[in-house]
């Protein structure tokens, strides 16, 4: 017990009892590494879930997308994990200064890195809030109805004659107030129907009225950004990443392949 006391107190010259710098040092790293493991293992699913729920409501993610937010808390999270390892050899003895210095540095840059994209740059991240209501939620709970086939033509008669899948801002809610339905309901009849969520739903459509224009001769002289543009797609990394996502070609590939 003595040992214990004289490792937490340390006694001045003057017979004041303070708190050993050893001792703040362990309770201010158990603090750290024990919020760190509990929370950022929930804002990255917080982040996946926000994700989810654009992929399921927007057909462009174009100033709404997370990802980078996601891959900075997991770098965050590998570094916290090489604290808790530093934090354990040093708890056994071993001398591990250097490396808690360069795992201090390195969060602290993960850390201001994200605090500047989220200050300096909060204009590129136009964050949407998720709401889910209890209509649509009910809507989901339940089967399809006799009627999901006659939707599911009207649907189609939107994306092929209608081409609304051109529209860069069409989101879940525009489309399923065009077929009178809920959202939910229209989540649901894509889901079951094409096994896609809304987002692949409609760049599929982009896609493919990209791929067709590409390989016509009519097009030679358009720019592939301007034909992207003219099928819906909203900006040219957003383009560029579907494209590859749907065909394993960028764009420029594809086009000289098949020219």
């Amino acid at each position: 017990m003595q040992v214990i006391l004289i490792f937490v107190y340390g006694a001045t010259e003057s017979g004041t009892i303070q708190i050993s710098e050893e001792a703040l040092l362990l309770i201010e790293q158990s603090i750290g590494l024990l919020t760190s493991l509990l929370v950022v293992p929930i804002a990255i699913k917080k982040v996946y879930d926000y994700q989810t729920y654009l992929r399921e409501n927007y057909s462009t993610l174009d100033h709404k997308d997370l990802k980078w937010l996601r891959q900075a808390l997991y770098i965050k999270y590998g570094l916290t994990l090489l604290w808790l390892i530093s934090f354990s050899l040093g708890w056994a003895g071993y001398s591990t200064n250097i490396l808690y210095e360069i795992i201090t540095l390195s969060l602290a840059i993960v850390l201001f890195g994200m605090t500047y994209f989220l200050l300096l740059n909060y204009h590129l991240f136009q964050i949407v809030p998720v709401q889910v209501t209890e209509d649509s939620q009910e809507t989901i709970e339940k089967k399809l109805s006799p009627k999901t086939d006659a939707y599911y033509e009207k649907l189609m008669g939107l994306m092929q004659d209608d081409f609304l899948y051109k529209d860069s801002s069409l989101t879940l809610s525009m489309l399923a107030e065009r077929l009178q339905i809920s959202s939910g309901y229209l989540s649901q009849i894509i889901n079951e129907k094409d096994q896609k969520n809304f987002f692949e739903f409609i760049n599929r459509y982009r896609v493919e009225a990209v791929k067709k224009k590409l390989l016509d001769k009519e097009f030679e002289q358009f720019s592939i950004m301007g034909i992207a543009s003219d099928c819906g797609f909203s900006s040219k990394s957003a383009f560029n990443s579907v494209f590859k996502q749907f065909t394993g070609l960028t764009p420029t590939a594809f086009r000289k392949q098949h020219l």
